[in-house]
């Protein structure tokens, strides 16, 4: 079988291949892919193009989404204070509200009423986070 030529054909195949290949790696050293040096101005001018990397792109976006969150926490906290401190004040009525028809007053009745499902909604919003 060693003697077959069709082997002797193969192996100088493989025995080629490889020596191209390794001829290949050899030159791809010869020029090398980090300069020796490189001018402030140079590499501002790299910097300046090069694309950003994704993590990064993703910790600035992570950022602003956090700080997003933060602000609209705020807006909840405050309205929430606000809310109820306005049905405590609705709650006093009868002393505020002697001179008003009574269909400001159901009005008034239903806001607050809607405070209060709007109060709950919120509390069940924060009890799911």
């Amino acid at each position: 079988m060693c003697g077959d030529p069709t082997n002797r054909v193969l192996e100088k195949d493989i025995k080629s291949y490889i020596l191209l290949k390794y001829e290949e790696i050899e030159t791809m050293t010869d020029f090398p892919l980090v300069p020796e040096s490189i001018s402030h101005k140079k590499l501002s001018s790299l910097m300046i193009g090069a694309q950003k990397d994704i993590h990064t792109q993703l910790q600035e976006i992570s950022a602003d989404f956090s700080k997003e969150e933060q602000e609209l926490e705020k807006l909840f906290e405050d309205w929430e204070f606000l809310s109820k401190e306005l049905i405590e004040n609705l709650k006093k009525k009868d002393q505020l509200f002697e001179k008003k028809s009574s269909k400001s007053l159901l009005a008034l009745g239903a806001m607050e009423a809607h405070i209060h499902m709007a109060l709950q909604a919120l509390k069940a919003s924060k009890n799911e986070s």
